[in-house]
């Protein structure tokens, strides 16, 4: 768990106050598209949705009278596509199919909205609104990743449940204490939190995301030796004192996990407006695949 900037902890005070901070537990921000990873696990696992679904981009879409528009025109695609190519369109005509208590449920069992437990000072549960403060376009804004704030450990928890067929965990921070002769003073076990998704849904969703980094958003993840699979997401931040979306503020996501169909790791690397290029696909990823291949090695995963 890293945060830059940072700080020399034997001479905080001389650093800014908010360099102190551990962003992947206190900080909230909007998941970009990188929540689609769980709108399309929720609408396979309750039938809303399914590997032989087509669909037609042609670049926005209109719902309840609000135009949602796309990067560009994706055409005609199946599902993996979709979700390759990170296509709104395709995933708001998904997420709009699931009924709104039934997406509510499933996006809280991934452990949104509330804190993951860790035991670490000053983390934030996050903002899920209930269904009864939802807007009429509500559902379509969820389901490519706004209208929500995460904390980037909930989303990496989220999507290592995927990883892990569809076991949420409670995230630890410490395995075990040892004195100085190497002997463990205490040992943490690992918690199950619950069975989010079945392990059929959850094997689907690795098929896809690895599709994602073998032929689309993610490719700059590929790894060379192991196989992958993540999500990209690229969200816009809100402007408050404009009260609308901001055309310069951004926020670069990728998240993933490797080896996809026996993760031993998984990763998020996000980036709190990057300056230039902004994409999690072409900042974040290249982050993630530099981090994977050399973390894989050091754990003794024997490549594929």
């Amino acid at each position: 768990m890293a945060t830059k900037p940072t700080y020399n902890l034997n001479h905080f005070q001389i650093s800014p106050e908010d360099y102190w901070k551990n962003r992947a537990i206190t900080d909230n921000y909007e998941p970009g598209s990188t929540f689609k990873i769980f709108t399309i696990a929720t609408a396979l696992e309750h039938n809303y949705a399914s590997l032989n679904d087509h669909f037609n981009c042609k670049g926005w879409i209109k719902y309840h009278g609000t135009v949602i528009r796309d990067i560009h025109p994706h055409g005609h695609q199946d599902l993996t596509e979709v979700v390759k190519n990170s296509c709104n369109v395709g995933v708001i005509e998904v997420g709009t199919r699931i009924d709104e208590n039934i997406f509510a449920e499933s996006i809280r069992n991934f452990g949104f909205g509330e804190e993951t437990g860790i035991n670490l000072p000053g983390e934030s549960p996050g903002l899920f609104r209930p269904v009864n403060q939802w807007s009429k376009i509500s559902i379509a804004s969820l389901s490519i990743g706004q209208e929500i704030s995460v904390t980037p450990l909930q989303l990496v928890m989220g999507t290592a449940a995927i990883a892990n067929n569809g076991i949420l965990m409670k995230p630890l921070i410490v395995k075990e204490i040892m004195d100085s002769e190497y002997n463990i003073i205490k040992h943490y076990q690992s918690e199950k939190v619950r069975q989010v998704v079945s392990p059929d849904t959850a094997n689907t969703m690795m098929n896809i995301l690895q599709e994602v980094v073998n032929d689309g958003t993610g490719s700059r993840a590929k790894l060379t030796n192991y196989t992958a699979a993540g999500k990209t997401g690229t969200s816009q931040k809100f402007d408050f004192s404009l009260g609308r979306y901001s055309n310069e503020k951004f926020t670069s996501w990728f998240v993933g996990f490797a080896p996809s169909h026996d993760a031993e790791i998984a990763i998020l690397v996000m980036l709190d407006e990057p300056k230039g290029s902004y994409y999690g696909g072409t900042v974040a990823a290249p982050v993630f695949q530099e981090i994977a291949s050399k973390i894989l090695p050091y754990l003794s995963i024997p490549p594929e």
